[in-house]
């Protein structure tokens, strides 16, 4: 999601105005600036001791998103009120124009092989794989790619994937349709796959597409303050003071920096056991800055990218660069899973001075608490992909803005049918709308999403 949907969709709709918009955005960030610069521990004993008790930001952002109390096993349901996101919204439009992207893509692929494998990672709800696979199966394309996309809705397989249990049930109930009436049961599988670590039976060719699953793979936030880099750990602590035991060097660390949190930090495995025992709401969570020469191993992955190097001193960043953690383990994981293939990823990158980032990583901590958990995405450095997949030996085929690509594909407006509208419709809650009605029902809501896709990139990779 993009940062401040309250805050954007406002101003998209409206209700705000520019100058607002810009100065609730700066008021969040300049909060969570001078939280970060109050709350560093710069002892390297005790910076020592609290990194090795502390969540790293990763392993928090792991509990805060998968852990089965997390934000999406026990709150997010994909439906219109809940998290809307460009293959809803713009449902069945963009399920269409990445489907045409990945032929453009494949039939321009000198290394492609006729057995294709098409996967959907971090599918959630599973709006992009439903549009993305009725459009392949159903429409007509460029007549020069007649026959090979004829083949494709012969032969191709489709996996459609996520990591949490939540998605499989919602996978199998939007997915039925497509199952049915292109006769797919045998074709179509939708598997429990986590995208940061996987391998599949080999097989020749993939096309792997992902919306927004960078955003919510393990990050760690790294914060530049007076020219020295600091990464952040998470503590957890107990709302009330009898819940947290017996005393130890990290917690006694916890309480000499920051007295408030004298007696009740809890270690990891506390919260866990409190997390089990169903009383997660009584734990709070505290971001603690921890300079990068008592994290080595952090240390040296900063060091060796060349993208958080050079983004760190970009004006554009504000000192906070969200350095991805899972970005490597998904590319290698795909690379093992196929001999050769193309990769389609959409995310959105830092905008209106990073403020989304450095939101999630003080204020969203701050305001976490597994008893009603909320997302934690980091908007990400798309120069950071390109780094990694070149270590991967992988190629940049395509990088372009969001709009531009829908608007390369913007024929496809003209030739929506009912059908597709009421795909629409149903997508986004409007399914009582007549047929007389969902003409200007679809034109208005794509007119008050499509602006969002300014903020997106799509990235595509070949190996």
């Amino acid at each position: 999601m993009l940062y401040g949907n309250e805050i954007l969709r406002d101003f998209y709709l409206g209700k705000t105005t520019e100058e607002d918009l810009r100065r609730r955005e700066k008021q969040v960030r300049n909060t969570a600036q001078e939280y970060a610069k109050a709350n560093t521990v710069e002892e390297y004993q005790a910076a020592s001791l609290i990194r090795n008790g502390a969540y790293s930001y990763s392993e928090f952002q792991e509990l805060g998103l998968y852990a089965p109390q997390g934000f999406f096993e026990k709150t997010i349901d994909f439906s219109p009120a809940s998290m809307p996101l460009m293959p809803q919204t713009l449902s069945p439009f963009f399920g269409k124009c990445i489907s045409e992207l990945a032929m453009m893509l494949y039939l321009s692929d000198s290394d492609r092989a006729t057995d294709v494998t098409f996967m959907g990672i971090g599918a959630g709800r599973g709006f992009l794989d439903h549009d993305l696979i009725d459009h392949l199966m159903t429409v007509k394309m460029n007549p020069e790619w007649e026959d090979e996309v004829n083949r494709l809705r012969r032969t191709s397989e489709f996996l459609v994937t996520d990591r949490t249990d939540r998605s499989q049930t919602l996978l199998e109930e939007e997915l039925t349709d497509v199952i049915q009436t292109h006769q797919l049961r045998d074709r179509l599988k939708i598997m429990r796959v986590d995208a940061t670590g996987f391998e599949l039976e080999r097989k020749p060719y993939g096309i792997v597409y992902g919306n927004e699953i960078l955003d919510n793979m393990p990050v760690e936030p790294i914060i530049k303050i007076d020219e020295v880099l600091y990464g952040v750990v998470v503590v957890p602590y107990a709302e009330v003071m009898e819940i947290a035991d017996e005393e130890s060097d990290y917690k006694r660390a916890v309480g000499e920096r920051f007295p408030e949190l004298k007696g009740r930090t809890l270690s990891k495995d506390e919260a866990r056991r409190l997390i089990e025992a169903g009383t997660m709401g009584l734990i709070k969570f505290k971001p603690v800055l921890i300079p990068l020469h008592s994290l080595p191993d952090l240390g040296e992955k900063v060091e060796n990218s060349s993208a958080a190097q050079s983004n760190l001193k970009n004006p554009d960043y504000e000192d906070l660069y969200p350095l991805q953690a899972g970005l490597t383990p998904m590319l290698r994981s795909i690379r093992k899973s196929f001999s050769h293939g193309i990769i389609i990823l959409i995310d959105y990158h830092p905008v209106h001075g990073n403020t989304h980032n450095w939101n999630q990583a003080v204020s969203s901590v701050l305001n976490f608490s597994l008893k009603d958990p909320h997302d934690l995405d980091f908007q990400i450095d798309f120069d950071q992909v390109k780094e990694e997949a070149s270590r991967e030996e992988m190629e940049v085929r395509y990088f372009s803005p969001q709009n531009e690509t829908l608007r390369t594909f913007s024929s496809i407006l003209n030739t929506l049918t009912l059908k597709d509208m009421q795909r629409w419709a149903k997508a986004n809650g409007y399914g009582n709308l007549t047929s007389a009605q969902l003409p200007t029902a679809i034109k208005n809501g794509y007119s008050i999403f499509l602006p969002f896709s300014n903020f997106h990139n799509i990235i595509c990779l070949s190996f």
